[in-house]
């Protein structure tokens, strides 16, 4: 194994000084600041995209009651103005 072996009893850091580890710690970080950063960005676009949609079905699903209340309002107005 030589010098740098794993199991060796004298290694402060006890064999996590391997080059597997080092690649795997890459790409690890790599996945954590890059990739899981922009799918956390494209997850809360999505979420905002249909929740602005699903407001404005909101605001055209009212349109019909804002306008009989203006119709009323409208007539009540004429009748006062009586």
């Amino acid at each position: 194994w030589g010098w740098n072996r794993p199991v060796t009893n004298f290694d402060p850091v006890m064999g996590l000084n391997n080059a597997f580890g080092d690649l795997l710690l890459n790409f690890v970080m790599g996945t954590m600041f890059l990739v899981l950063p922009a799918f956390w960005m494209t997850a809360l676009g999505w979420a905002g995209f249909q929740a602005g949609a699903i407001t404005q079905a909101l605001v055209n699903g009212s349109k019909d009651a804002q306008t009989a209340g203006g119709k009323g309002g409208a007539s009540l107005m004429n009748v006062a103005k009586k």
